[in-house]
């Protein structure tokens, strides 16, 4: 559609005066959310970042300016889910693509998530031994040494 920038619906939609209001739940808490008004252009990495931002303000205004440390992350370590009516993620589709716009995705309620990290330890644990017994083995000669 960037190629064909006079196309009708491409304008059609460009100017539409109608914003999308959507509702972002937050990885803190279920019963929490962020209500924010897109328009058509926005992306669904751009929705994250106003998220994260209205959150923050919220934060400033109620506690302190105190933000806990799974919201103070930046913009592309979230994912973004469709929500279910009680804010919980929709299981049945996979994340939205970061790139995909807002309007596109038909729906007005989403759910934040944390990208989930593999910590060193669980990687050094698959790496470790072939044997469970073995690793047991490791582990107990390190620790009584």
């Amino acid at each position: 559609s960037m190629s064909r920038p006079h196309a009708p619906s491409g304008d059609h939609f460009r100017f539409q005066p109608t914003n999308l209001r959507c509702t972002v739940y937050l990885p803190t808490n279920q019963d929490q959310f962020v209500q924010i008004e897109v328009t058509a252009a926005c992306t669904v990495l751009q929705l994250i970042q106003q998220a994260l931002d209205e959150y923050e303000s919220v934060c400033s205004e109620e506690n302190d300016g105190e933000v806990p440390s799974d919201m103070a992350l930046h913009p592309s370590e979230y994912r973004l889910y469709m929500a279910e009516e009680d804010g919980s993620v929709d299981t049945e589709l996979p994340a939205l693509d970061e790139r995909c716009l807002v309007v596109s995705t038909g729906g007005d309620a989403f759910a934040l998530r944390v990208k989930p990290v593999l910590s060193p330890r669980i990687i050094n644990n698959t790496n470790a031994a072939p044997s469970s017994s073995q690793a047991k083995k490791d582990f107990y000669s390190f620790n009584t040494e």
